[in-house]
């Protein structure tokens, strides 16, 4: 080989070596490009996610916060449209920001109006559908990449009027393992690809813990709204039993006399018909009454245990009638026993009403569904819940199928006389009532309720586990309510302690009167003769009935008491009135009931 050949062929190798050492360089060089960009749009991403939460941090409104990370998003990822979301308790998708959507009002107006009304008015949308590529990313709580979306199995389809999606990606935002919100954005020319996979993947990561903070303000407030409303309840349910028990004092007198008016006029006198029509008046005045210390938690019961299954199932062919054909009535009863301890009449109350409330919210067809369950609440539910208690419940729940109820209307509907029908349809004393039979059988309600998507109430009431105890058996009435006892009144009402009096003696009966405890003993110590019957209001000034009764036992032993009262079952059971053996009259009462209660107290040993 010649000196030429050789150098020729060194030349060969050194250009070779040059070339792969350029090729290289040229890899290296790119790597390094690739490092850079990867830098700078990691840098990007944390200025996104800092200008985020200085954003919040300043401003404290997530809606603002989240908008301007949308912002950021769509000119990073060069997408058309996108929005941001939260789960929430449901689970529900909640919008708090969404940039780029123009939907075509002229396909689907009523949607578009209503959306954009609700985001207006209270700063976010919901959504409860998970059957499309959104809610794809939030059950599996992996990325979703779809850059063909008509023909994707996973898109579940787009509502009319939708814009066109030809490439979507949505991101879980995840707080540990738990999805807590979701990024999504759509329609990048060219497509996603894995590039745009990372870089919200970054943000989901980092603003995790962000959008779980706000989760939890909102389950906070939530409980804080729940609280003042049930406070809020509490103060109109004392209001209202107030006015109730005033007003059955009056009543008392009002259809006392007017019974006595009507036994005194011959039966064709023409005043007998006024009479009547004050009566039935008052009678009316007294069923409102009643509906209010119901609400207020005032009036009397008369707890059994009844087995609830029992209840519905026997009240069903009454309900189908109620309720018309054009509604179908399901019954989904638990297969144990299901026992509660409660006032019947007032459970079959609870019952109709929410059955004509599930039956007016249902005016063309539906269905109606009783059902009934046992449950054991624990304490994350009685926290989650305010006014509930941890323990073995029965529950009740009546849904329907029917127009259901806005957030707002919800939050009145336990109120006394708020009502959503029309003039002379309802006195809005229905649900109230319901509310307070519930409170005051120590159970607790709560209400699911949408526009379009009915409405469910469910009522925990306590389980009852004693279900072989029998209820004591009602005394019989006597037959005759006259006698010749000597009977010691006291009553502050002076209207209704007249009215007893002249019932009293009407029917024979010798009455000594005081306006109150004070009186009443000073009368007592002051009188040598006979006292066979205290009959006491039970709430008083200065001395309560109770009280009077038991120092009066000390110097009449053998005398009987019968007290009477308007209040309810939990200030009369404080005051011993419910002890066993012990003799109680409702009010407002008649003339007629009083004696034959009286006599009743009389005869019985």
């Amino acid at each position: 080989m010649t000196d030429d050949e050789l150098t020729k062929e060194g030349l060969i190798e050194e250009l070779t070596r040059l070339r792969e050492r350029c090729h290289q360089l040229e890899q290296r060089e790119a790597r390094h490009r690739q490092a850079e960009e990867a830098l700078r749009g990691k840098a990007s991403q944390l200025e996104t996610i800092h200008t985020t939460l200085l954003a919040f941090l300043g401003s404290g409104n997530w809606r603002e916060a989240s908008a301007r990370l949308l912002r950021a998003v769509l000119d990073q990822t060069a997408s058309e449209y996108g929005f941001i979301g939260v789960v929430v308790e449901g689970p529900v998708l909640r919008i708090l920001a969404h940039e780029g959507i123009v939907w075509d009002q002229a396909i689907n107006r009523e949607f578009y109006e209503t959306a954009l009304r609700t985001y207006q008015e209270v700063g976010y949308l919901e959504f409860t559908r998970f059957e499309n590529l959104f809610g794809r990313a939030i059950t599996s709580g992996q990325p979703v990449l779809a850059n063909d979306p008509p023909t994707d199995p996973r898109a579940g389809g787009l509502p009319p009027g939708h814009p066109p999606l030809r490439h979507f990606l949505g991101v879980p935002t995840l707080r540990g393992a738990e999805v807590v919100g979701l990024i999504g954005v759509a329609n990048r020319p060219g497509g996603y690809t894995g590039t745009e996979v990372a870089q919200l993947a970054l943000l989901t990561q980092a603003v995790g813990a962000l959008y779980d903070c706000y989760r939890r303000h909102q389950r906070e407030a939530a409980l804080e709204a729940q609280l003042r409303h049930m406070q809020k309840l509490e103060s109109i349910g004392q209001l209202a039993g107030g006015i109730a028990h005033d007003f059955n004092n009056l009543l008392t007198v009002i259809n006392g006399y007017s019974d006595d008016l009507q036994a005194e006029l011959r039966q064709d006198d023409p005043r007998r018909a006024k009479i009547a029509q004050i009566r039935l008046a008052g009678e009316r005045a007294a069923t409102l009454t009643r509906r209010l210390l119901a609400f207020g938690r005032q009036q009397t019961l008369k707890p059994v245990i009844v087995e609830l299954n029992h209840v519905v199932t026997e009240m069903a062919e009454m309900l189908r009638r109620v309720i018309g054909e054009h509604i179908e009535l399901r019954l989904d009863l638990t297969a144990g026993p299901a026992h509660v301890f409660m006032d019947p009449a007032q459970l079959n109350q609870v019952i109709m009403n929410l059955i004509l409330n599930a039956r007016d919210a249902m005016p063309e067809r539906g269905v109606l569904t009783i059902a009934t369950r046992t449950v054991d609440l624990d304490a994350a539910f009685a926290h989650g819940h305010p006014g509930s208690e941890v323990g073995p419940h029965v529950l009740l729940s009546v849904q329907d199928t029917g127009i259901g109820m806005d957030t707002e209307t919800q939050a009145r509907i336990f109120e006394p006389f708020f009502t959503t029908k029309g003039p002379a349809k309802g006195t809005g004393l229905g649900l109230s009532t319901v509310f307070g039979i519930v409170k005051q059988s120590g159970g607790y309600i709560a209400v699911e309720s949408a526009r379009g998507r009915g409405t469910t109430f469910h009522i925990y009431l306590p389980q009852f586990s004693n279900a072989g105890e029998e209820a004591p058996p009602a005394m019989p009435l006597a037959a005759s309510s006259g006698g010749t006892e000597i009977i010691l009144l006291v009553e502050d009402e002076a209207m209704v302690r007249t009215l007893a009096r002249e019932a009293l003696s009407g029917h024979g009966y010798r009455v000594l009167e005081a306006a109150n405890g004070r009186q009443a003993m000073q009368l007592v110590k002051a009188y040598q003769g006979p006292l066979h019957l205290l009959l006491s209001d039970v709430i008083m000034p200065g001395m309560n009935g109770p009280e009077l009764a038991q120092q009066l036992k000390a110097l009449r032993p053998d005398m009987k008491t019968l007290y009477m009262s308007a209040y309810a079952d939990e200030v009369l059971g404080s005051c011993g009135v419910f002890s066993a053996g012990v003799n109680f009259l409702q009010k407002p009462f008649t003339p007629a009931i009083l004696a034959r209660k009286v006599r009743e107290v009389l005869t019985c040993s």
